[in-house]
């Protein structure tokens, strides 16, 4: 909005829209090239510990945006006594209880039931139950149930399901602020990317004809690029 202009609103979510997009891709583009290059040995280098803390982190993050969106919190899983409050509510703590019991169950029949089409099947009765009940007894109103967080809120009323690509604008590369894009893809960036993917197919592709040391060498040189350093990669560099 500073760059673009609070009263261009279309240019600042078009170019928004499309920054997060382009990042999509290039982050696609990069761990294909990684896994063509079989570049996932490198993660060796890591000690385990740390890679089990990465994994536990994911993990916890999972849990607390299930918490997030189940309870309809607003913003964040803070750890305060404000959320704690709010989370055992009387008209808040059965819409994350519910799940977290069905979660559990879903974790402990697991190591009984070994049938592929299990999973599945248990996440389609679970809707299949609700709209049971739902369309059964009459007290139960959908827009009620959708007031209390039982059910996600809808589109409005003729928006259609192509609605969202509507919001890189009706024709996105007039739509679009070149002058942001180019400071969130800065051509410094994008040298960096292509050393790095450079680097990963090298060391990838052809560390079987390398010795340890050069190998090590390499891995350096990758981790000098990974941390925008040109000293250091000069530091590291090798006679030819």
């Amino acid at each position: 909005m500073a760059n673009v202009g609070e009263d261009k609103s279309d240019e600042v979510i078009s170019t928004t829209i499309t920054a997060y997009a382009i990042s999509s891709i290039l982050t696609g583009a990069v761990f294909f090239l990684m896994g063509v290059c079989s570049f996932g040995y490198i993660v060796g280098f890591i000690p385990r510990h740390i890679l089990i803390g990465c994994i536990g982190g994911v993990g916890w993050f999972l849990i607390a945006t299930g918490f997030e969106v189940t309870a309809r919190l607003d913003g964040n899983l803070n750890y305060d006594g404000a959320t704690l409050r709010k989370m055992f509510q009387l008209d808040t703590i059965f819409l994350w209880l519910i799940p977290l019991v069905l979660a559990v169950f879903l974790y402990s029949s697991t190591k009984k039931i070994t049938s592929k089409y299990y999973l599945p099947t248990f996440i389609l009765i679970i809707p299949a139950i609700f709209y049971f009940f739902v369309l059964a007894i009459d007290e139960l109103d959908p827009t009620d149930l959708r007031n209390k967080g039982w059910i996600f809120n809808g589109p409005d009323a003729g928006e259609p399901w192509w609605y969202f690509y509507t919001l890189y604008g009706r024709f996105a590369y007039l739509n679009i602020e070149d002058n942001s894009l180019k400071k969130c893809f800065s051509n410094r960036s994008l040298q960096k990317l292509t050393l790095i993917r450079f680097q990963t197919c090298t060391l990838g592709c052809s560390r079987r004809n390398y010795s340890s040391d050069v190998r090590i060498d390499l891995l350096r040189r990758l981790t000098c690029a990974y941390q925008r350093s040109s000293s250091c990669v000069q530091r590291w560099r090798r006679p030819s």
